[in-house]
């Protein structure tokens, strides 16, 4: 997935959106249990998608990508990310899985 996320934002640099996307640091793999309770006491939520665009087309207030390598489309969703994905919907943004 990393190497998605790298060609995904080389494609937003090319297109001058940089400005307009935030990539939510929401990779936890490997990190002490310690670090990930802080996270949470600050606000992390499992599930948020890698990726908002923060403008508005009239329809959507914001989009959110969640990004999986080609390979995982197959693949079933993690329960925190379909219901994050789903939210979001409900609340007037676009989100979706991305490969």
């Amino acid at each position: 997935e990393y190497e998605e996320c790298k060609a995904f934002w080389d494609y937003v640099c090319r297109r001058n959106l940089q400005d307009d996307f935030i990539k939510h640091a929401n990779e936890r793999m490997g990190d002490p249990v310690w670090f990930i309770a802080a996270l949470k006491r600050i606000g992390f939520r499992k599930g948020t998608p890698d990726y908002q665009y923060i403008v508005s087309n009239g329809k959507y207030h914001s989009l959110w990508l969640e990004l999986k390598a080609k390979d995982q489309r197959s693949l079933k969703k993690r329960v925190e990310q379909q219901g994050m994905i789903d939210r979001l919907l409900q609340r007037g943004h676009f989100a979706s899985f991305a490969y």
